[in-house]
């Protein structure tokens, strides 16, 4: 896997970009066991005041196919995160 990108959304349709480029190197445990990422310290986090649906994407490596959660590809659904105000 190259990285991941975090999504933010209501749930009823449209995401919005909330940090691109997590490095699996920086933010995993060796064998991508777990991973650990802060939204208060994403690029674009979350506005507070409203609960939101959190979304994870995984990039590939060149010739791997990319996935997102939520999406019926067995990694599960979005997660519900308010953020702090």
């Amino acid at each position: 896997m190259d990285h991941f990108r975090i999504w933010y959304g209501t749930g009823a349709g449209g995401l919005t970009l909330s940090q691109d480029n997590i490095s699996p190197k920086t933010y995993c445990t060796s064998g991508l066991t777990g991973c650990s990422f802060n939204l208060s310290d994403a690029t674009y986090p979350p506005p507070a005041g409203q609960t939101w649906y959190i979304y994870v994407e995984q990039i590939g490596s060149a010739l791997l196919f990319d996935q997102i959660n939520g999406g019926g590809n067995g990694n599960g659904g979005p997660v519900q995160y308010t953020p702090p105000l």
